[in-house]
């Protein structure tokens, strides 16, 4: 009994110091906030890619809004999909320099039609999709209901 008493406190008991001392530094590391670069703060880099993306956006107009719902139609189109139905709201704060406009569209075909629809749709920066819901009577039905909200997002005139 004595040589496994003198056996723990000889070999084990200092490499589990040494594990315990380990796993305190290693806490301490991931306590402490990351580093940044004094050369670059992080938040200027996204301020400019704020204002980058804001310069990006189209001048809200008559002639943006129905670019915006002509390449909704186009793209439906292209994948062969049926809108059935469609609404569109403008949205302007005097407040705020974004006009945003929510469009909802309802379409019919496959689920394979809706899904590319949705991404190719989304392929447009200003554009953000807010929901979806899908809408099928049986699975024995092929065609899927799709319902689409997007929003736009545009500069105030």
């Amino acid at each position: 009994m004595t040589i496994a008493i003198v056996a723990v406190q000889g070999w084990c008991l200092p490499e589990m110091q040494r594990r315990a001392e380990a796993l305190r530094q290693a806490t301490a590391r991931m306590a402490q906030p990351p580093a940044h670069d004094a050369e670059e703060p992080a938040h200027a880099s996204l301020a400019e890619q704020a204002r980058q993306s804001f310069d990006a956006l189209a001048l809200s107009s008559t002639t943006a809004h129905m670019d915006a719902l002509a390449k909704l139609h186009e793209t439906a189109q292209a994948l062969q999909l049926r809108l059935e139905v469609g609404s569109y709201r403008i949205e302007r704060r005097e407040d705020e320099p974004i006009v945003r406009m929510e469009i909802v569209v309802q379409g019919r075909g496959t689920y394979g039609q809706l899904r590319s629809f949705a991404m190719r749709s989304l392929q447009d920066r200003a554009l953000a999709l807010n929901a979806v819901r899908w809408d099928r009577s049986s699975t024995a039905e092929a065609s899927v209901g799709g319902e689409f909200q997007f929003t736009l997002f545009m500069r105030s005139p």
